[in-house]
């Protein structure tokens, strides 16, 4: 799987760029509804492009746990949102301090943009993400992986950790969790186990989760919060909001939406299928 992004532009034209990957970064959805109980540091380490064993991507995720609902999301992508809701023109000169020393946008917004907030007590889980000047979600029954344990054990972290696999809408997991956490969660859709999930990977390591850090004090609250001028559009189902999003990242939608509003060139240099977590959907 590829995603390889390159982008030329003037500087007049990289701004009206900037804007128009911004500017859906207005809150209107900020439902706090309860104190954090405990907060999970993990990396997620990402296999950009299967063709090479040498382009891995990794990024700071927060999983917020509360006693009704739980959030998962990428640390730099909030932390930039809630700039811009708060000081939109500091955020937008943030990226272009960025630029102009030559380093990727990824490097101040991120390689994660997806948010994922669940409502215990509903059994419901609303993915959410945003993708230049679009941002949609949906809203689909909670499906706790059904796990098999294995009989290996490891100590990582000082924590000693159990086995077990799960096949999980086209993927193959493998997670080591940690009984003496006693609290069912992980990172992503990866929960249901008898203690907190400390790693986890697929079969062909495309993607890992690794813990890095837990923290029990001074928590920000769980509920949903989205940072969008609009409210986002509601899809009908998982499949719909992972083709829009294939659409636009790995076919070059919105890249070619950009040359045509700014009649600058932009390349897009994506020519094989990128696979997300879960690859059962209609792509090619």
């Amino acid at each position: 799987m590829k995603l390889h992004n390159t982008i030329l532009m003037r500087p007049t034209i990289l701004i009206i760029f900037i804007s128009i990957v911004m500017s859906n970064l207005k809150a209107e959805i900020i439902r706090p509804t309860e104190k954090a109980i405990i907060e999970i540091c993990y990396s997620k380490t990402v296999n950009r492009d299967t063709t090479r064993d040498d382009y891995m991507v990794t990024s700071p995720m927060i999983l917020r746990i509360g006693d009704h609902g739980t959030m998962f999301f990428p640390k730099m992508t909030m932390n930039n949102d809630s700039l811009n809701y708060y000081n939109r023109e500091l955020a937008i000169q943030v990226v272009i301090d960025a630029l102009t020393k030559g380093l990727p946008v990824s490097s101040v917004l991120g390689h994660e943009h997806e948010y994922l907030f669940r409502n215990i007590n509903k059994q419901e889980t609303m993915v959410y993400q945003a993708v230049g000047d679009e941002a949609f979600y949906y809203i689909e029954n909670t499906e706790c992986p059904n796990w098999i344990i294995g009989e290996e054990m490891r100590e990582i972290n000082g924590m000693n950790c159990i086995e077990a696999h799960c096949s999980f809408h086209g993927r193959e997991w493998t997670a080591w969790f940690a009984p003496e956490i006693p609290i069912k969660e992980g990172p992503w859709k990866l929960f249901g186990l008898l203690g907190l999930v400390i790693e986890a990977h697929d079969a062909n390591c495309h993607y890992k989760f690794e813990v890095t850090g837990i923290r029990t004090e001074n928590l920000a609250q769980v509920g949903i919060f989205i940072y969008d001028k609009l409210y986002p559009e509601k899809l009908n189902s998982r499949k719909d909001y992972l083709c829009r999003i294939y659409s636009l990242r790995i076919k070059g939608d919105f890249m070619k939406r950009v040359s045509s509003m700014t009649g600058n060139n932009v390349i897009h240099t994506n020519t094989d299928p990128y696979d997300f977590e879960e690859t059962d959907y209609p792509h090619n």
